[in-house]
């Protein structure tokens, strides 16, 4: 007998490998806010709905024109028609399920258009169950758009889209309220960065709130400010930002504008999440920021080009040519882009690379000029010989260096040791001194195994500004192993 060439998919195993595809909760929301936009929002509200244990729900709300009944249908279908025009900013037809079950186990979409509502759901169990997908009953779906959303009014059009069974989002460490926090920073940046346009021209607003489930809603909400990567009052370099033409052959002409930004800057537009990580490429399309930030691959990305960014508005002509990924975070360009990198000049025939050689050259005067960014080298409380080799191992060519000392102190509670970051100072307890020592006649200049191993091991905490809840936790396992190891070499020596 004939074997039958069609395999249908297992539906099962489909939607898990879908979920898994690696959407963060910050990406899933905006792709929903991207279907929002496309709806011509004026308002959407994120809201998290927490029990006394956990999140329970994400609910995003917007004001926009809604849906029909039949352009539900449509929406709700995987690699859907409606959402795949050239102005849209959803690409793929994809992003409202794959988005939403990448977060959670339980889809609902409840909409109003002209006043009339319609609902659908999807589950990961009605998905296993031959693709499945509920309608939602009216009276269910209208207790939905009721609901009190702030300044999102959805009385007589609008979307509301509830993610349940949340099993991706997880309660850290520090409890839910600081796992809440936690989000609504990642939210505030991520949005605020990747809609900075939309948010700027007032084209939309959007809100996060965090409301108890079962409670009156409170009124407790922020607003998302816009993050301009490129907004600074002055340039790192009179002469930028600069136009840089690129000849991509027959696909036509692509623009870059790069920029230069000034050194030392303290905004929050420059620093973001890190600085370093967003030096790069800045891709657009119709306004909405995809990659922000990366070389895709041309060169690495390295602390001396963190003032050089770069914007690329991509249009939509060149969408099969300029890849995106699903969660729109990142491009893949064709390889005549990197072709065009190489031959790009601007209209003062300064070559591209000119333009990373300048930006590298301002951030390293700003780091010359700053006593902070001198290396740290340890001084007092070693042999000077020791000094001497220390300092042209870890400062080799370097004029100045920040001096680290080493002094032995009563040190409260067993601790083996501490660090003083304001003075540079490692101290070390007393109290161990003589087991350290084996017994020998202590000196200034003492134990210089122990002191150079304890400067490795505490050198970038020693460089810490802010000391982070998971440094502290390191610090004190540190020290713990060290007084532990302490008390076996005085079993040892008794």
């Amino acid at each position: 007998m004939a074997l039958d060439d069609r395999i249908p998919p297992n539906p099962r195993m489909l939607i898990q490998a879908l979920r898994s595809i690696g959407y963060s909760l910050e990406q899933a929301v905006a792709d929903i806010i991207d279907n929002s936009i496309s709806a011509k929002s004026r308002n959407v509200l994120v809201r998290l709905v927490r029990t006394d244990e956990a999140i329970e729900q994400v609910l995003i709300v917007d004001d926009g024109t809604g849906m029909s009944e039949r352009r539900l249908h449509e929406a709700m279908r995987f690699g859907a028609d409606t959402e795949k025009s050239l102005e849209s900013l959803s690409k793929f037809g994809m992003g409202l399920k794959l988005a939403s079950l990448s977060q959670a186990t339980e889809l609902t979409v409840g909409t109003r258009n002209a006043g009339i509502a319609s609902g659908r759901r999807w589950t990961v169990e009605s998905i296993s169950d031959d693709w499945r997908c509920d309608m939602v009953p009216r009276p269910e779906i209208t207790r939905l758009l009721k609901g009190s959303w702030g300044p999102v009014d959805v009385s007589r059009n609008g979307t509301v889209v509830a993610w349940s069974g949340l099993d991706r989002i997880r309660v850290g460490k520090g409890g839910l309220d600081a796992t809440i926090k936690r989000l609504m920073d990642r939210l505030r940046l991520h949005l605020g960065l990747h809609f900075h346009r939309f948010l700027e021209d007032k084209r939309i607003r959007i809100w996060l709130d965090s409301q108890q489930a079962g409670a009156e809603p409170n009124d407790v909400r922020f607003e998302v400010e816009a993050l301009n990567p490129f907004s600074y009052d002055r340039s790192g370099d009179p002469d930028y930002p600069r136009a840089f033409p690129l000849d991509l052959g027959d696909l036509g002409e692509l623009i870059m504008e790069a920029h230069v930004w000034p050194a030392n800057s303290t905004e929050r537009t420059y620093k973001l999440d890190s600085a370093a990580n967003r030096q790069g490429f800045y891709f657009y399309r119709n306004d909405r920021l995809i990659q922000a930030g990366g070389w895709n691959d041309i060169r690495d990305t390295e602390p001396h080009s963190s003032l050089a960014r770069v914007v690329i508005d991509l249009p939509p002509k060149l969408d099969s040519h300029f890849s995106l990924d699903v969660q729109k975070s990142s491009i893949k360009a064709p390889p005549v882009f990197t072709t065009a990198l190489r031959n790009a000049v601007d209209g003062r025939k300064t070559k591209f690379s000119e333009y990373l050689k300048t930006a590298q050259s301002i951030y390293r005067k700003q780091e010359r000029a700053n006593p902070d960014n001198f290396p740290l080298v340890p001084v007092d409380g070693l042999p000077a010989y020791l000094r001497d080799n220390l300092r042209e191992t870890l400062a080799p060519n370097e004029r100045r260096v920040r001096q680290v000392r080493f002094e032995w102190a009563d040190i409260e509670g067993g601790d083996f040791f501490e660090i003083d970051r304001e003075g540079l100072v490692i101290r070390l307890n007393r109290t161990y001194r003589n087991r350290v020592l084996g017994n020998r006649r202590p000196s200034a200049a003492d134990a210089p195994l122990l002191k150079v191993l304890l400067f490795l091991l505490l050198q970038e905490d020693l460089d810490s500004g802010r000391v982070s809840r998971k440094q502290r936790e390191w610090l004190d396992t540190c020290n713990r192993a060290l007084a532990h190891a302490m008390k076996v070499l005085r079993t040892d020596d008794s």
